[in-house]
């Protein structure tokens, strides 16, 4: 019974400081710079599927077996998941894009 309460105490303490910080405005305001922040590996890759074209025009970015040979959506994520350099490539490729499409919205804005 004691590493039962244990757990209930740490437990209940978690949600106090959960419902804390979600009801704080100091807290709920609070937004980051990092463009990656928030944002699930699942969400990134259709994106640059999305703005590659599916995955022949991604492998022909980022030379990885995974986007080459039979890809799929869920073999990708598995790969990039457990494999650091790989996924630091596709968020690097991510940053880049996002970049490149703030330069086109803007050209696109200069010349309305």
């Amino acid at each position: 019974k004691p590493l039962q309460a244990a757990w209930c105490f740490s437990h209940r303490k978690h949600d106090i400081i959960h419902s804390y910080h979600s009801t704080n405005p100091i807290f709920m305001n609070h937004t980051s710079k990092d463009p990656l922040h928030g944002k699930k590996l699942a969400d990134i890759l259709e994106e640059l599927l999305d703005y590659y074209g599916g995955f022949d025009g991604l492998s022909r970015e980022i030379d990885i077996r995974c986007f080459a040979i039979d890809p799929s959506v869920k073999s990708s994520l598995k790969f990039l998941r457990t494999t650091p350099w790989a996924r630091e490539k596709v968020e690097s490729l991510y940053l880049y894009v996002l970049r490149r499409k703030a330069r086109e919205q803007a050209a696109a804005e200069d010349s309305e």
